[in-house]
């Protein structure tokens, strides 16, 4: 028997239908996937709350159309010493630093 279409994070499953027996495990393992994601999420705000909030943060593609750069020499730049934050898995950036970083690498 073919089970009920779903989407997950963006990619097709499948919701194969199961014994009763079977259910409880399922339940605790949705339970401890859910703990999972909560854990994640809470780590992941905790990053988020302390990130300056005075001025907008941009994204490195930001960035980069506004530096007339490449990622990679973005990169370079970090590499070198340009401030950036992190936030979970996600780097910003401020516009007033990265100038102020540019500046000081003139000599």
């Amino acid at each position: 028997m073919l089970g009920k279409r779903g989407m997950r994070r963006g990619r097709p499953c499948f919701f194969i239908p199961c014994p009763m027996s079977h259910q409880q495990e399922i339940i605790e393992q949705l339970l401890q996937n859910i703990l999972s994601e909560l854990r994640f999420l809470s780590a992941w705000s905790k990053d988020w709350d302390q990130l300056p909030r005075n001025e907008p943060m941009m994204f490195p593609e930001e960035v980069c159309e506004r530096l007339r750069c490449s990622r990679s020499t973005l990169n370079n730049y970090v590499k070198k010493g340009m401030p950036y934050y992190k936030a979970g898995n996600r780097t910003y950036y401020k516009w007033s630093e990265i100038l102020a970083f540019m500046k000081s690498t003139r000599k």
